[in-house]
């Protein structure tokens, strides 16, 4: 059923800062101290993955042996490396990477991926994502070209997002995430929540009701299936980011929205509160989209209240409605 999920994640990481560009260049001292810090140790333990893919270039293997020997000691996993090395001219490393993004999502479904490689590699493997996952995104080419920084992590998505509205709720959900995140860190616990209740009403109000259409029909197109795979990725990552403050709720709609996942029917789901803090992803906050879409419920917002005002049914058409912007 083309309706569930089939669970994958897939996560993007840059290595610590290295001396040099060259194969076998190693980690600096500072990147060895960035590495091992807190603050990574930490990310590292929220990505919890399944498999480390990484290229063989020395400062991708180092940190790729740090991060699986962090999660050995912290959590007592071993997790397996796969060491991969696309070769040839660029279109022939671009056809490697493209087959090798398909593979790991048929090969390790349902699972934590991440993938740790240099600028080029991580450029790579973001451009064939823009082609074959964002479907007419409007990203610049300025965007394609910009690297991630040292230790940065981003989550990539693991299927057609094929429509403007699942961008947008993406959008507005890892921007919550962020002020979440921010607000934690704060102890503002009253801002925090709040942030995280404001998203609700873009979700119901906005997102879902004029994504109704698409999810009707028996015919599963691409874009079906986008906004059912964005409905699942928002719907799993709230719970997650909410769990702290209703833990009883959440808890009873992460076990049900399990059950839509692939080849797991019937079965219990671990717990939403053994799961890790989801990340906000700066790549999926595209504000120049944000704001047009603010721009829209703004008049929308006023055409209500004018037609309120006015005592005019909402299903009765208008002749003309202007908008001065």
């Amino acid at each position: 059923d083309k309706r569930k999920s089939d669970g994958t994640e897939v996560f993007l990481m840059r290595h610590a800062k290295a001396e040099g560009q060259g194969m076998n260049d190693p980690l600096t001292a500072e990147g060895k101290v960035e590495l091992e810090s807190q603050e990574t140790r930490e990310k590292i333990i929220r990505l919890n993955p399944d498999i480390i893919v990484h290229t063989p270039f020395l400062r991708t293997k180092a940190t790729a042996e740090y991060v699986q020997q962090t999660l050995k000691t912290l959590t007592g996993r071993e997790i397996p490396l796969q060491v991969i090395n696309p070769l040839g001219d660029d279109n022939a490393k671009k056809s490697y990477m493209k087959a090798l993004y398909d593979d790991l999502l048929k090969e390790h479904q349902g699972k934590r991926i991440l993938i740790i490689g240099h600028a080029y590699t991580l450029r790579t493997i973001r451009e064939i994502l823009y082609e074959n996952y964002l479907e007419d995104y409007a990203y610049t080419e300025v965007q394609r070209q910009e690297g991630l920084k040292q230790l940065e992590i981003i989550k990539l998505p693991t299927y057609q997002i094929a429509n403007e509205l699942d961008k947008w709720i993406l959008a507005e959900l890892h921007q919550t995430l962020k002020l979440v995140d921010h607000y934690l860190e704060a102890c503002e616990l009253d801002a925090a929540l709040k942030s995280g209740m404001d998203f609700i009403e873009k979700l119901t109000n906005w997102y879902l009701r004029r994504s109704r259409r698409r999810f009707r029909g028996s015919e599963m197109t691409t874009d079906k299936y986008s906004a059912y795979a964005t409905l699942f990725e928002v719907l799993s990552t709230y719970l997650q980011m909410m769990a702290p403050f209703t833990p009883f709720i959440t808890e009873e709609l992460w076990q049900k929205l399990q059950t839509f996942v692939a080849g797991k029917e019937g079965e219990k789901a671990e717990s939403l509160h053994l799961s890790y803090w989801p990340f906000a992803s700066e790549k999926y906050i595209d504000q120049q989209l944000m704001e047009e879409i603010t721009t829209v419920r703004k008049a929308i917002k006023l055409a209500l209240f004018i037609r309120s005002k006015n005592k005019i049914a909402v299903k009765q058409p208008l002749q003309k409605l202007s908008i001065k912007l």
